[in-house]
């Protein structure tokens, strides 16, 4: 579960607690891939940040699409096509925002669920 740092101050200037609270997101989901080999992880909560927002795509690395999976890129935000088809689940002075993520490990992910 994962509470990031809030927008407090500006989207700019909080920005860069919620790259570090990614960083450590996914170096710790690294490390359980490595120690557990074949170990599926879920991660959610309430990231302060949209799927498109440099926290999730740059720093913890997790893509918008199943295509996109691999080894480099092992983690998928189930909430990007929600949010590329509009879905909200906050609005802050009338901007909608998805800051409620999950993210998965590619070998959680099927395409028959």
């Amino acid at each position: 579960m994962n509470h990031w740092p809030s927008r407090s101050g500006g989207e700019a200037a909080s920005q860069p607690r919620r790259n570090a609270a990614a960083a450590v997101l996914k170096a710790e989901m690294d490390k359980l891939s490595v120690d557990y080999p074949g170990i599926k992880l879920i991660s959610m909560g309430d990231y302060n940040d949209d799927p498109v927002s440099p926290s999730l795509k740059k720093h913890l690395g997790a893509v918008e699409s199943p295509e996109d999976l691999s080894d480099k890129t092992p983690y998928y935000n189930l909430m990007y096509k929600l949010y590329k088809a509009g879905v909200a689940s906050l609005a802050y002075r009338d901007a909608p925002n998805l800051f409620d993520q999950i993210i998965v490990s590619k070998n959680l992910y099927s395409k028959k669920n």
